[in-house]
């Protein structure tokens, strides 16, 4: 009996070293858990900032080309002027010479030399000996290129960056409507279509619809995407966007980008386009609306140039007003008037729209024009948030839905 008595005490000894044996064998595992994520988490970051390490190295190499090229021309700007300064007084000489041409008699005085059946010859055919020239010739050629390209590429490459665009669509929407999804895109003034091409691919069950009253515009893009639009899923409409259309599909989001709200002059034509918007959209409807601005944007004569491999893409802040609040710009096209995102709000709130929201990115460019950084598009919800429009430049997405 003794015996029996002390086995089980034995055994309900051993039980709690079984139970701690089980549970440092359980934290074990979870420090060896957490280890393994905080392991994971280091690699991710060491793998992004080798990324982004990778990026500005790329950005500066291409930053110093860019610099070489333009120190190259630059060079041969000025040579040129410089040859055509000196020619032009070699030739205002012949002129003068060829005006009152004398020469000295062998007897005395002077008597007038008889003009010479030969033809002077002309500013451009004495710049034209020189190398110098040859240079700027060379320099004009190139910039003639021009002439073959195709603007709507240059546009397309230069202007939209649809990737980006259509998932801040979609992330806009989903921030509305988080139970639904979007499936069909309204793009007014579509151009050549490239948003609506890009929603098309996003999702196959994406339509996508594109509206704009220049046709050339439209057939570039009929022609050269056919597929997409034999497809069905991308339509395309020649009218203008005040037109109301019953036969167009209501949207789920309507955009009207690249700062298309400055091509309306007057508040009443705004206020009437908004309206057409909130018509054309489904009860559970998105639109979205860009401006830009900084004080930056209020000098006359800002430029911002990129270069690209086939061309350098300028957009110049030509001029101004500021008693009508109108600014000028110049590129393909030009915009004659920017709208505040005050005008905005009020004209989306007469059109009908209800829910308005926007969402800013700030950016810091080099005294080239050339962007530094950009931040991420956050919303503005209080005043004090709104001060970061107080940046050099900025981005807006002014957004609404019914």
């Amino acid at each position: 009996m003794d015996e029996n008595k002390r086995d089980e005490e034995n055994h309900k000894e051993e039980k709690p070293d079984i139970i701690n044996d089980h549970q440092t064998e359980t934290n074990t595992r979870k420090e060896s858990d957490i280890n393994i994520d905080i392991l994971h988490t280091i690699l991710l970051n060491i793998k992004r900032i080798q990324l982004e390490q990778e990026y500005i190295q790329k950005e500066l190499v291409e930053i110093k080309k860019r610099q070489e090229r333009r120190k190259i021309i630059h060079e041969k700007i000025q040579a040129t002027e410089e040859s055509k300064s000196n020619s032009q007084k070699l030739y205002n000489s012949d002129q003068n010479l060829a005006v009152n041409p004398v020469v000295k008699s062998e007897k005395s005085g002077t008597i007038p030399r008889q003009r010479s059946s030969e033809p002077i010859l002309n500013l451009q055919e004495k710049i034209s000996e020189s190398k110098v020239y040859q240079d700027a010739l060379d320099l004009l050629l190139a910039d003639s290129l021009s002439a073959k390209a195709n603007k709507h590429d240059c546009y397309e490459k230069s202007v939209q960056s649809v990737k980006q665009e259509v998932q801040t669509l979609f992330n806009l929407y989903k921030t509305y409507f988080p139970n639904r999804v979007p499936y069909i895109l309204r793009e007014d003034f579509c151009g050549t279509a490239l948003l609506c091409r890009e929603w098309h691919d996003f999702n196959v069950q994406n339509t996508a619809l594109g509206v704009d009253i220049d046709d050339s515009v439209l057939k570039y893009c009929a022609e050269r995407y056919p597929e997409k639009i034999e497809s069905g899923r991308l339509t395309l409409y020649n009218q203008n966007v005040l037109d109301r259309n019953e036969s167009i599909p209501k949207a789920d989001i309507l955009s009207a980008l690249n700062y298309s709200l400055c091509y309306w002059r007057t508040k009443g034509q705004l206020t009437e386009y908004l309206k057409v918007c909130h018509d054309n959209l489904k009860i559970h409807g998105v639109a979205v609306f860009d401006l830009f601005g900084g004080y930056n944007v209020y000098k006359g004569g800002d430029l911002t140039c990129r270069e690209f491999d086939e061309f350098l893409y300028v957009f110049e802040k030509r001029k101004y007003n500021f008693m009508i609040d109108r600014i000028e710009c110049h590129m393909h096209f030009r915009f004659p008037d920017v709208w505040g995102i005050p005008d905005i709000y009020e004209s989306l709130k007469e059109a009908g729209f209800k829910r308005i929201s926007t969402w800013v990115s700030t950016s810091k460019m080099n005294e080239d024009g050339e962007l530094i950084s950009a931040t991420p598009y956050e919303q503005i919800t209080s005043d004090e948030e709104s001060l970061k429009l107080n940046s050099t430049n900025w981005n807006v997405y002014v957004v609404a839905s019914k």
